[in-house]
């Protein structure tokens, strides 16, 4: 232990926390070798407008004073700035010891170049001091701040050390108060320069210093404290901005509300689209008088000649309304809603009763094929008591009628549209667009890659029944009472097809075939009920003529399935009539499609009952279609004959996706496989049975050679023409227990005439009438949802050219994402619709600026028809460069006006703020609004005044060195800033 007799003793030569503080800057300016960079030359040369335009980088780190922690971030312009090399650094330490350099450090001459004045988009440092690299020191403790007097100036002279004792030439700043007041405070120590930067921010405009010639008195007085700041000279540079922002004084012509009227009802493909609200919230114009003398500009409290038509450059900018309401956005978006809902068409319209309803729908569902199966109560889902609110518009029979007809009825302009390729043909846009530029030209040839993109869509034929439907429901949705509408045309369109089905009428307005898995879900199913419709028309057709009846012609004239070809090749032993007898589908039903169904009717393997009526073989050949070349029969040697065979079911692709699941489901079960292979045989075994039947005595060789040869090896023959090996099956073929040698044995001689159906179209009709008049609200939208975001897509393609210049790539990526989504099985619409509303604004934007910049001015009547005739030629020609505007203001923070306001784009923008002084005269009397205002009152007070003072003077004595000194003014509404740099030699005093 210490002795107590011994004095204490304190060690003063350990480091303080501001030592400490010291050294960590002093270390990150090491470390980041800041002391090596060097200017790669002027701003002016590294480009006009850098500061604003340029890519800007940073780099942070986090230094410590005491328990007080704080970030130290870079900022600096990329390629204006570089790390000079051990040879430069060598010959500087040279010139340095021969003779003191003369240059300003280049932080400097960044203070006095007017290149970069006022950059549209920048730190708030650089646009007050046109400086490209910078330090800036901010707290890192949440609500902590530098507040007080003491804590900056301790920073300011610990970083004033730092950059003396490391020769460090980049201005360092600390952040004061509040990040969001933009105070700062700095100090730059380079080659014996001492540059302060300090800031004052006032609430209010003290008297006389919101003109120049009251910042140059102030500016010079801080400069020097003598008569001789007289005779100074000021550089000076000014900016005054502009705003409109109220455009109540503006016809906009806006789109109006996408409302139902009983004489619009049929214009359903007219999607609403547009900015429900004005989508500009500001336009600013900027007017600059860059590098002027102080003497050649007068601007004080009596007179200034800073007037907008006399400056020498215009900027314009523009701020845009948060999240705008769009019309097809809310159109669509209203409607995605109901993909969350669940409830049934019965749970909707269990309330609305009547007595009114058709009886043969109210007992639609009893003739389902499965009537254990619960269906909703639809015995008043079709007009609603007289208690109901009359929004309910779509129970008025005018109404409905207009909705059944838009929907079963195409018009002939609707037919025209459709074709047989099944895909969307909208107008030529580069017709309209004749007009316009070669650079308009090229964007519309872009445009018309949309339409081949959008016939790829997973959706339906544009204008088909489908279609039609999709945009009837969506507005009854959203003009007749909602969900309720919605459920209400639904369950009246589904007995609209029930009376199709019953009735044998064709369903028109669609492809015919079998369902197409290109397209839609609702497109297929629909398709399907027209297989099924046909189906039935050519058997009742088939058994007209068998018993001399004749069938209504309205019932065959749509049908699209062939009826059975007349006997081609006739033979002796043929049946004549089995040709008419012959059940056939249609022709574009693939025959790779798998069928099957667990139900007794489908099942291929028949039973020995079933052909109780039948020997065991005909004594004549039946069902033949043409002879199958040269080939014989193995075992008779008589000619083989194509049979007359059923094609396979058509089936839509959630038919395709459940017996697929079946299938995956019943392999897993080893006893199930005899099902498996039954619900994957059906087709073949009825052709066996076809084949039996029209080559009597064939055997299973024949029937492999006709429908799989390449399971059969032809006979090897000698030169002499002997057959040296015999034909003979495959292996897969002579497997024991293989499924082609138990059908084959199963399989009795029948033509088609006798087979059970492959494909039942009672049964398959009644199935999807079933499904679809059971469906949720959620399953219905999901069925519409691919046609109505293909019009919306549809309705945007056609104004892409009135939008952004990247409005193009964005609708080609958002058309292929539309693409990817459609197959999927859980699509994001919401997603879609998102993105869709991007380019419904952009477009908005777009005709929003037009709409004010285009305004063209009649001539008046006392001028002479030369005079108009000249001034509608000047309206023409100026369309072009307005034009350009408009595109270069969604694409740009700020666009410079060439020729100022004596441009066209000039004397447009003149008009526009004209015209909004004019309607805030008290005198709006008709020759107040078309005579011209003069210019001093074309424009309205600025709502900010920038000015920017520059100079070389010696300080702080006349003997020492020229330095650079700068002052930032920045007056708007009530706020008074000043942020200023001042220069000290510290060698020569």
């Amino acid at each position: 232990s210490q002795d107590p007799s011994l004095p204490e003793f304190k060690d003063f030569t350990t480091a303080t926390e501001w030592e400490k503080f010291i050294a960590s800057l002093e270390q990150l300016i090491e470390e980041w070798r800041l002391p090596n960079i060097v200017s790669t030359g002027p701003l002016a040369n590294v480009s006009t407008g850098a500061l604003g335009g340029g890519e800007w980088k940073s780099r942070s780190e986090t230094v410590s004073f005491a328990s007080f922690r704080m970030m130290v971030t870079r900022h600096y312009l990329e390629g204006s700035t570089k790390e000079r090399s051990e040879e430069d650094q060598a010959k500087e330490a040279l010139e340095e010891t021969e003779e003191y350099q003369e240059s300003l450090p280049f932080a400097m001459d960044d203070l006095l170049s007017f290149t970069n004045d006022f950059p549209a988009k920048a730190h708030f440092l650089v646009r007050w001091y046109g400086i490209r690299d910078f330090l800036l020191i901010t707290p890192d403790m949440g609500d902590d701040t530098i507040s007080t007097v003491d804590r900056q100036k301790m920073l300011l002279g610990s970083v004033c050390t730092a950059l003396r004792n490391t020769n460090c030439q980049l201005p360092f700043f600390i952040q004061m108060h509040h990040p969001q007041e933009k105070i700062a405070c700095g100090v730059m120590c380079a080659q014996g320069f001492h540059c302060y930067f300090n800031m004052v921010k006032l609430v209010h405009t003290p008297k006389g210093y919101d003109t120049l010639n009251g910042l140059l008195t102030l500016f010079k007085n801080k400069l020097c404290n003598s008569s001789f700041y007289t005779h100074l000279p000021v550089d000076v540079s000014i900016r005054f901005t502009y705003m409109l922002d109220d455009w109540s004084f503006f016809d906009l012509n806006s789109i109006p509300s996408h409302s139902l009227d009983v004489d619009q009802v049929i214009k359903f493909g007219d999607l609403p689209m547009g900015a429900g609200v004005e989508p500009i919230s500001e336009f600013r114009l900027m007017v600059s008088w860059p590098h002027l003398a102080e003497d050649v500009v007068n601007d004080s409290i009596a007179h200034s000649d800073l007037v907008p038509a006399n400056a020498p450059e215009w900027c314009v900018t523009i701020k845009y309304v948060s999240g705008p309401y769009c019309y097809l956005e809310n159109y669509l978006g209203e409607f995605e809603t109901v993909l969350s809902k669940n409830e049934s068409l019965d749970l909707v319209l269990g309330s609305m009763l009547s007595d009114d309803i058709d009886p043969e729908l109210a007992n639609v569902m009893d003739r389902l094929a499965e009537p254990k199966v619960r269906v909703p109560d639809l015995a008043a889902s079709i007009m609603p008591s007289d208690t109901r609110e009359k929004r309910r518009r779509l129970t008025d029979d005018e109404i409905l009628i207009k909705f059944m007809n838009y929907i079963f009825i195409p018009s002939i302009d609707q037919e025209t549209v459709l074709s047989s390729s099944g895909h969307i043909d909208f107008g030529d846009i580069s017709t309209a667009l004749g007009s316009q530029s070669a650079e308009k030209l090229e964007e519309a040839d872009e445009v018309e890659k949309f339409k081949e993109k959008l016939r790829a869509l997973k959706t339906s034929s544009k204008n088909s029944i489908v279609w039609r439907l999709s945009l009837a429901l969506i507005e009854a949705y959203h003009t007749c009472g909602g969900i309720e509408g919605l459920a209400l045309l639904w369950v009246k369109v589904v007995g609209e097809l029930r009376h199709h089905f019953e009735r044998g009428y064709i369903i028109s307005s669609i492809e015919p075939g079998a369902p197409n898995l290109g397209m839609c879900l609702l497109h297929q199913k629909i398709q399907m009920l027209n297989c099924c419709i046909e189906t039935r028309n050519a058997r009742e057709l088939r058994e007209s003529r068998k018993q001399k009846k004749k069938v209504p012609i309205d019932r065959m004239a749509n049908c699209h399935f062939k009826m059975p070809p007349q006997s081609e090749n006739p033979t002796e032993g043929e049946n004549s009539s089995s040709d008419e007898d012959f059940f056939e589908c249609s022709d574009s039903t693939s025959t790779s499609e798998p069928v099957g169904d667990d139900k007794s009717e489908g099942t291929p393997i028949q039973s020995p009952d079933d052909f109780k009526t039948l020997d065991d073989a005909p004594l004549s050949a039946e069902g033949r279609s043409k002879p199958f070349g040269a080939l014989k029969l193995l075992s008779t040697d008589e000619q083989m004959w194509v049979p007359v065979c059923q094609q396979p079911s058509p089936m839509t692709e959630d038919m395709l996706q459940e017996q697929a699941d079946a299938i995956l489901k019943l392999a897993s079960d080893p006893e199930c496989s005899k099902m498996t292979a039954r619900l994957q045989s059906a087709s073949l075994f009825s052709d066996m049975e076809s084949f039996k039947a029209a080559n009597p005595g064939c055997q299973l060789a024949d029937f492999v050679r006709w429908f799989s040869p390449r399971d059969w090896t032809e006979p090897i023959r000698d030169e002499k023409g002997e057959i040296v090996k015999a034909g003979e099956l495959s292996q897969r073929m002579t497997i024991p227990g293989n499924m082609w040698q138990d059908l084959w044995e199963q399989a009795r001689p029948a033509p088609t005439t006798r087979q059970k159906r492959l494909f039942d179209d009672t049964k398959e009709g009644e199935k999807i009438l079933h499904e679809l008049i059971t469906m949720s609200l959620s399953d219905i939208a999901n069925l519409l949802f691919p046609c109505i975001i293909q019009c919306g897509l549809e309705k945007i393609c056609e104004s892409v050219h009135k939008g952004p210049r990247d409005m193009i790539p964005f609708m080609e990526h958002l058309i292929e994402k539309t693409k990817q989504e459609l197959r999927m099985r859980r699509p994001n619409y919401k997603d879609l619709i998102r993105r869709m509303y991007e380019a419904e604004i952009g477009i908005a934007r777009a005709e929003s600026l037009r709409q004010k910049l285009f305004r063209k001015e009649e001539p008046e009547e006392t001028e002479s028809s030369l005079k108009r005739y000249l001034a509608m030629k000047a309206q023409e020609s100026s369309t072009v460069s307005v034009e350009e505007l408009v595109l270069d203001l969604l694409d740009k923070p700020e666009v410079e006006i060439r020729g100022g306001a004596k441009s066209a784009v000039g004397r447009a923008i003149t008009k526009l703020f004209e015209n909004a002084q004019k309607a805030k005269l008290e005198d709006t009397t008709l020759s107040t609004k078309s005579r011209r205002l003069p210019a001093s009152q074309q424009f309205p007070t600025p709502i900010g005044k920038e000015f920017i003072l520059r100079t070389k003077y010696p300080r702080p004595s006349n003997n020492s060195r020229t330095g650079a000194h700068r002052i930032y003014a920045v007056i708007t509404g009530n706020e008074f800033r000043l942020a200023g740099a001042f220069t000290e030699d510290m060698l020569f005093y």
